[in-house]
């Protein structure tokens, strides 16, 4: 863990292993997660905003693995919720 202080202005001194992703004038998302930790993710990489997301689905049960199939059953369901059945 690597740790900074947030001046009185509310900027934030980036550590200088963390320069090389995220320079000058670039445009980040910042967002918390469950545990209130902040993360910040440069948007001029696709590739990083994939990473980030990648596997979020694997470890739910009840996610089949083929997407036709999960967007199907999401349609259906939502067919049956606004049918009232």
């Amino acid at each position: 863990m690597t740790k900074t202080r947030i001046s009185p202005r509310y900027t934030l001194k980036i550590p200088a292993q963390f320069r090389e992703v995220i320079r000058p004038g670039r445009n980040v998302d910042i967002n918390t997660d469950d545990q209130g930790r902040l993360i910040i993710t440069p948007l001029e990489s696709p590739d990083m905003a994939l990473q980030a997301t990648f596997g979020i689905w694997s470890e739910r049960e009840d996610m089949p693995a083929d997407a036709i199939v999960c967007v199907d059953q999401l349609r259906q369901g939502r067919r049956l919720d606004e049918s009232g059945a």
